[in-house]
């Protein structure tokens, strides 16, 4: 396969929103979807968690149960990205397992 044909998912810890900024990525030369599975989520949200799901560019706000296949940026654009936050309602810190360099 070739290497650059792939997706990705990168994401930082939001501490004012409680949750998580996400960049779906896409490499592939058609339009695919990107997910980000519950073990992308780890350490951050887990399954029957309720978030709010913001998509930043086409601005646009839902909620979502999550599940084992977590969230799915849909028909992310070729060569193209999406940004999405998940946060969660004030009462639940979002939980932080990863250590700094």
């Amino acid at each position: 396969g070739n290497p650059v044909d792939t997706t990705n998912v990168w994401g930082r810890r939001l501490s004012a929103l409680n949750g998580l900024a996400l960049v779906f990525l896409n490499t592939k030369a058609a339009p695919t979807d990107v997910a980000c599975d519950v073990q992308c989520l780890a350490g951050h949200f887990r399954v029957g968690d309720v978030v709010t799901v913001r998509d930043v560019w086409g601005n646009t706000t839902a909620q979502l149960k999550l599940t084992a296949a977590g969230y799915t940026a849909r028909a992310v654009p070729a060569g193209g990205c999406a940004l999405v936050t998940l946060s969660q309602p004030s009462g639940r810190t979002v939980a932080n397992n990863h250590k700094a360099p």
